[in-house]
């Protein structure tokens, strides 16, 4: 017998996989940033975007226990924010 396909919302497959993606984004960009050496202003943009999609992505495709859900998600929403406003800050500078 076949097993049916799950219907679930937020179902991902691949949900671990991007999720080891982008801590090797954070990994390399950390590590970019500390051998230049150079830790001017505008040199976090990708620490500050690989942060923004890992915070929206644990928010938001695992399910984590009802306690930490509205917390994840207010993190995720938070951090976006922040770093879309630094983006636009470094970008008009």
């Amino acid at each position: 017998m076949i097993d049916p396909v799950p219907t679930s919302r937020h179902h991902f497959p691949y949900k671990n996989a991007f999720l080891g993606f982008i801590l090797v984004m954070l990994v390399v960009n950390i590590a970019t940033l500390v051998t230049e050496g150079d830790y001017g202003y505008d040199k976090y943009m990708s620490i500050v975007v690989t942060l923004m999609l890992l915070f929206n992505h644990v928010a938001y495709q695992y399910k984590l226990p009802r306690s930490f859900r509205p917390l994840a998600k207010l993190l995720a929403w938070t951090w976006l924010s922040i770093g879309l406003s630094y983006i636009g800050t470094v970008v008009l500078r």
